[in-house]
């Protein structure tokens, strides 16, 4: 059986989403986006995944980088969602970062239930300047004020 960088990335991806214990999410999480990061980046294998869905896996903020680092390797990817992951605002700032570098094809991020409050949100407004394919944020759950709330979902309903 020929290993694919897609096939390798799917089953890898698949059990991340088995594993529900912090610990092992973050360890398969880890080794996940090491394995790619080591295959090489040739145009002719991007990875094709469009969905990510680490909802309610609590990676916190350092088991977020690791999943920054696999964003980058997939420029398909339409949907992010982290939802309940125990994400704060240094997190969201990383992640904002590393959107701007490499904008791809994100459509969708959920962020709802994290830690997140007014600096995360200023971030996320600093991203839609730059990023234009974002289309949709959740936010519900969060402790952005409303009034940076409402600017992010202006914006995003202007595109």
């Amino acid at each position: 059986m020929q290993v694919t960088p897609n096939s390798l990335f799917s089953n890898l991806v698949r059990y991340s989403f088995s594993c529900y214990v912090s610990a092992r999410v973050l360890t398969s999480i880890t080794f996940l986006a090491e394995t790619h990061l080591q295959l090489p980046n040739e145009p002719n294998h991007p990875l094709i995944t469009e969905e990510l869905d680490f909802s309610r896996n609590y990676v916190g903020d350092r088991g977020l980088v690791p999943i920054i680092k696999v964003l980058e390797l997939c420029p398909m990817l339409k949907v992010l969602r982290l939802k309940n992951n125990g994400l704060r605002n240094k997190s969201i700032e990383a992640l904002c970062t590393s959107l701007k570098q490499n904008p791809g094809s994100l459509c969708r991020l959920d962020l709802s239930h994290n830690y997140i409050s007014t600096g995360a949100g200023k971030q996320l407004e600093a991203l839609l300047k730059e990023n234009t394919t974002v289309r949709e944020i959740n936010l519900e759950a969060t402790k952005i004020e409303p009034e940076i709330r409402i600017r992010i979902m202006d914006t995003l309903a202007k595109r």
